[in-house]
């Protein structure tokens, strides 16, 4: 191997390991160009190295250890900006599977399939009550509204609650899959065995569903 290809390499690893996200374009739009928005598809190693570099700075993220890069967690950083918002409210669907069930009517329908998405949907009627049970033994915070509004809510609170606790470089870069003025409470009070099993049912999900 070349120097050059040598030092390419050692960049793409360092990019690798401290960034595994991809970023909600509104962190990108105050600092960065139009044109480098979907630094995912910048393929040239050392353009990615310096737009990530900037990108690190800027939203003063703390690096990922080598044991941190390890962590089971880190799979879910591979998700992106909109497969995690899909993913995120598939978790609330079926947490109301008896009543995403029981939807009718057009508009609802189309609803719920902007929320989950159509094969999100199928999955959540042939398979979802695998797994809505373990769900609804977390203790959930009452919510109002439309069904769609409350599985958007508790979609985003069996994500904190799996995201609660977690290292702090980790969480960083999951919040930054959303847009920059999102909140997020990642210190609920959790029960660790139940945590446990929403991890492995959301590392079950993403397998079963392709991530959509």
């Amino acid at each position: 191997m070349t120097t050059e290809a040598t030092r390419s390499e050692r960049i793409r690893q360092t990019v690798d390991r401290n960034f595994r996200l991809s970023v909600h374009p509104s962190f990108l739009e105050p600092f960065l160009p139009k044109a480098l928005h979907n630094f995912t598809a910048l393929k040239h190693p050392r353009l990615k190295f310096k737009v990530f570099t900037h990108l690190f700075r800027h939203l003063k993220l703390k690096p990922l250890s080598e044991e941190l890069s390890q962590h089971p967690y880190c799979d879910f950083l591979d998700l992106s900006s909109q497969q995690w918002s899909t993913f995120k409210n598939l978790l609330g669907a079926l947490y109301f599977l008896d009543e995403v069930k029981t939807t009718i009517g057009y508009f609802k329908k189309k609803l719920l399939l902007e929320l989950i998405s159509e094969k999100g949907y199928d999955f959540a009627l042939h398979r979802g009550s695998l797994y809505a049970p373990m769900l609804k033994s977390i203790a959930v915070p009452p919510s109002n509204g439309e069904t769609a509004q409350r599985i958007h809510t508790v979609g985003k609170f069996l994500t904190e609650y799996l995201w609660t606790q977690q290292p702090e470089p980790l969480l960083q870069r999951f919040v930054l899959k959303f847009h920059n003025n999102s909140t997020w409470n990642f210190q609920h009070v959790i029960d660790p065995h139940l945590q446990q099993q929403l991890f492995n049912i959301c590392q079950h999900l993403l397998k079963e569903t392709e991530v959509f």
